[in-house]
């Protein structure tokens, strides 16, 4: 990962509508990567949600997307959902992940104030869920061949 002069990456938020086609492209070929040849992870990546979700892109410092996720259900009522959380491998360990969920939070609190935060978190990331206020909402289910458990943090 490349960082900006400043030791930054960028973040941004954008509807589906207003985003380029390669910045989508960028998106879906990131959530593939990690998701279906890193993870071998085999389901429905492109599942019709794209459009109607707000989507989280951070880049590096020579614009690469290095981590994205999407959020539903912005413009409605009840729990807002986080999902398709994907870092590039060589991003990871940097902290980015943190960098990334906080900044998501900060966004839902000034866009969805007092709204619950929901998502399907890799069982191995529960514990990093858990620091940032979510807790565990149902039991260990399969989701793709990988284990998962729904996680949600109240309205703030």
């Amino acid at each position: 990962m490349k960082l900006d002069a400043e030791g930054r990456i960028s973040l941004e938020f954008a509807r589906f509508d207003d985003m380029s086609a390669a910045e989508l492209h960028d998106v879906l070929k990131l959530r593939f990567d990690v998701f279906v040849l890193e993870q071998e992870s085999l389901y429905p990546e492109i599942d019709g949600l794209d459009p109607e979700a707000v989507h989280g892109v951070a880049s590096d410092g020579e614009g690469r997307t290095v981590a994205t996720l999407r959020l539903l259900n912005l413009g409605g009522a009840g729990a807002v959902t986080i999902g398709r959380v994907a870092i590039a491998e060589d991003a990871r360990g940097y902290g980015l992940g943190r960098r990334l969920m906080s900044a998501t939070l900060g966004y839902l609190e000034a866009h969805a104030p007092r709204r619950s935060v929901r998502l399907g978190a890799q069982r191995q990331l529960e514990g990093f869920y858990a620091s940032l206020g979510f807790a565990r909402t149902s039991d260990v289910y399969d989701d793709g061949g990988i284990p998962h458990v729904d996680m949600e943090r109240p309205g703030r």
